[in-house]
C-alpha cells in the first residue's frame, strides 16, 4: 500500500511538471494569465465639503493593484441651464509638476451659488481607465464685486470731451487675476473695458449725433470677477462742455483760452481785458472757450486728458500774466503738450518763469528748448540778486521803457512796467539761442535787458514750426506789459497765422 501511494504521488508531480513546462504529450490547452486590473480613483478637498468659494483647490489620487497610474482625466459638469463646456481634460503625470491637485476658478456668472459636479478617473500604464470615476458635487459661492470711485466728479465740475477716473474694488472673496471692468457712458452699450483701476474715456465716446454738445453726462463702471460675476454699476454725473457752439468738420472749436491769472492776481482785470479783446475778434462771435484753472482745478487728471482736450481746438492761447509761481499744468503735462504740438497743435504762450534753466526755476524742462523752441539752449547772463553778484544764469529781466521789436509780426514796443521776480531768484525772462533767426518772434533790443545785453539783440520770444504743420509761439514775458496797441496787433497776427477765423490788424 505504501509503495502504491508513492507511485501515485510521482505520477501527479510528473503531470504538474508537464503542465508547467510544456504540457502532456498531445495536450494543447495552456493556463490563462491574470488580466490587467483597472485603477481606482479618489477625490477630496481639504476641509468639509460644504459651500466653498468659486476658487476651489481639489486633490485626487489613484491606486493600481498591478501597475502605475500615469494620467488623470477630469471634467466639470454644470447644470444644462449654465451652458458651460463639460469636455474631458487630461493631465499626464510624467514630467508634470502637479498631476494630483489643481486650483480651479469656476464660472458662476451672475449667480451667487452654483452646484457643478467634478468627475475624475485615473489611467494606468497599460491604458486601462477607472470605469467608475470619482465624483464630488460642490456648492460654489461667488460674491459680487463692488466699485467705488476714488475721485468722482459732480454736477459742479466740468470737463471737455475727456475724463480720467479711478476707483477701488471691494470683493470679499477676491476678484482674482481675471478681474476686469466694463465702462459705459449715459447707459449706452459697453464699448470699453480694462483690467486697470484707472481709465481715460476716449473723446469720441462723447459724440452725440456726430458732434459734441454741452450737457450733463453719466459715466458708469461695473466690475466683473474671474468667475464671471458682475457687480452693480457705479455712476457719476458731471457737466461736459462742447469746444464751441459752432465746430469745424473735425468737431474742433476755433480757440481755447487758458487763463492762469487768478482772480485776485496782479493786474488781472487789465490782462483779461487785453486777451479777451483779441479773442472776441474770432468768428463766429463768441465761438472761443475759456478755461480757468483757478475755478476748474480737477479738469485734468492725466496727460491723456490734456492731449484729448487740446485736440478739440484748432489753436490755444495760454497766458500767465505777471504770475511768479511755477505753472503746475505746464510743469506736469509738458510732455503731453509737446506730443500735441508734434501732431499739429498750435499754441501761443506767454508769461514769466516759463522755462527752467541754469540757476533759475521754470515750468518747462530745459530739454523742451531743443525739442520744440528752435534753440540749442537758453542764453546766459551774469546777474545779481540778494545783494551779491552771482554766477551766470538763464534768468533775465528788463526795466520800464525797455524797447522790444518783432520783425516777424511787424511791431515795435516799449515796456510799460518791469516784470515781477521771485524772492531770492534770478529774473523771470528767458532768452533763446536760436538756430535760425527766422524763429525769433520778439527781440529785446541791445542794452534793454537787465543785466544789459550789450552789443546784441536777445531773442525773448520764438515762433517755431512743429510737426504736421503745428506751431508754438512762446513769449517769455507778459505781452500786455508792453505797449497795448502793438501788442494786440502782434497777438492778432499770431492767431491769424494759426488759421483760425480772425481778421488781421
Amino acid at each position: 500500500m505504501t509503495r502504491a501511494r508513492g507511485l501515485l504521488a510521482a505520477a501527479a508531480l510528473a503531470v504538474l511538471t508537464a503542465a508547467v513546462f510544456g504540457g502532456l504529450p498531445g495536450c494543447a490547452k495552456k493556463l490563462r494569465p491574470i488580466g490587467n486590473m483597472p485603477p481606482e480613483t479618489y477625490v477630496f478637498v481639504q476641509g468639509p465639503v460644504d459651500t466653498v468659494s468659486h476658487r476651489v483647490h481639489l486633490y485626487w489620487y489613484g491606486t493600481d493593484p498591478d501597475g502605475d497610474v500615469v494620467a488623470y482625466v477630469f471634467r466639470w459638469v454644470y447644470p444644462p441651464s449654465a451652458g458651460r463646456d463639460s469636455s474631458w481634460h487630461t493631465i499626464v503625470c510624467a514630467g508634470a509638476a502637479r498631476c494630483t491637485d489643481s486650483l480651479f476658478t469656476m464660472f458662476t456668472g451672475d449667480s451667487e451659488l452654483v452646484m457643478p459636479r467634478f468627475e475624475v478617473y485615473a489611467v494606468d500604464n497599460q491604458g486601462a481607465s477607472d470605469p467608475t470615476p470619482a465624483v464630488e458635487t460642490f456648492l460654489l459661492s461667488n460674491t459680487a464685486p463692488l466699485v467705488q470711485f476714488t475721485n468722482p466728479l459732480g454736477l459742479a465740475d466740468s470737463t471737455y470731451a475727456s475724463v480720467t477716473v479711478s476707483w477701488e474694488t471691494i470683493d470679499p472673496d477676491g476678484g482674482g487675476p481675471g478681474l476686469h471692468y466694463r465702462i459705459r457712458l449715459d447707459g449706452q452699450p459697453v464699448r470699453d473695458s480694462t483690467s486697470a483701476q484707472t481709465f481715460t474715456v476716449p473723446s469720441d465716446r462723447f459724440l452725440q449725433g456726430g458732434t459734441y454738445t454741452s450737457g450733463a453726462r453719466t459715466l458708469s463702471i461695473q466690475a466683473v470677477d474671474d468667475g464671471g460675476r458682475s457687480g452693480p454699476w457705479s455712476s457719476m454725473t458731471w457737466y461736459v462742455r462742447a469746444p464751441a457752439a459752432v465746430l469745424d468738420a473735425g468737431n474742433r472749436g476755433p480757440l481755447l483760452v487758458v487763463d492762469e491769472v487768478p482772480s485776485n492776481g496782479a493786474n488781472n482785470a487789465l490782462l483779461d481785458a487785453f486777451y479777451k479783446g483779441v479773442a472776441d475778434l474770432v468768428q463766429p462771435a463768441g465761438s472761443y472757450s475759456v478755461l480757468r484753472p483757478q475755478f476748474n482745478p480737477r479738469i485734468f487728471r492725466s496727460p491723456t486728458d490734456v492731449a484729448q482736450t487740446l485736440r478739440q481746438f484748432k489753436a490755444v492761447l495760454w497766458y500767465r500774466g505777471g504770475e511768479i509761481t511755477i505753472s503746475p499744468w505746464l510743469s506736469t503735462y509738458q510732455d503731453a503738450i509737446g506730443a500735441w504740438l508734434d501732431e499739429g497743435g498750435k499754441l501761443y504762450l506767454d508769461g514769466l518763469y516759463l522755462v527752467q534753466g541754469l540757476h533759475t526755476p521754470g515750468a518747462l524742462r530745459e530739454d523742451f528748448v531743443p525739442r520744440h523752441l528752435g534753440s540749442t539752449r537758453l542764453m546766459y547772463c551774469y546777474t545779481t540778486f540778494a545783494g551779491s553778484v552771482q554766477d551766470s544764469a538763464a534768468g533775465w529781466s528788463f526795466h520800464p521803457g525797455s524797447r522790444f521789436r518783432s520783425s516777424t509780426y511787424g511791431e515795435s514796443f516799449s515796456a510799460l512796467t518791469a516784470p515781477f521776480r521771485m524772492n531770492d531768484s534770478t529774473g523771470a525772462v528767458r532768452s533763446f539761442a536760436v538756430t535760425d533767426t527766422g524763429y525769433v518772434a520778439l527781440w529785446a533790443m541791445a542794452g534793454q535787458l537787465d543785466p544789459p545785453n550789450t552789443g546784441f539783440e536777445a531773442p525773448v520770444g520764438v515762433t517755431v514750426p512743429q510737426g504736421m504743420d503745428g506751431r508754438i509761439v512762446m513769449v517769455s514775458l507778459p505781452l500786455r506789459f508792453l505797449s497795448p496797441v502793438p501788442a494786440g496787433n502782434m497777438l492778432r497776427r499770431v492767431l491769424y497765422g494759426f488759421g483760425i477765423n480772425i481778421p488781421p490788424p
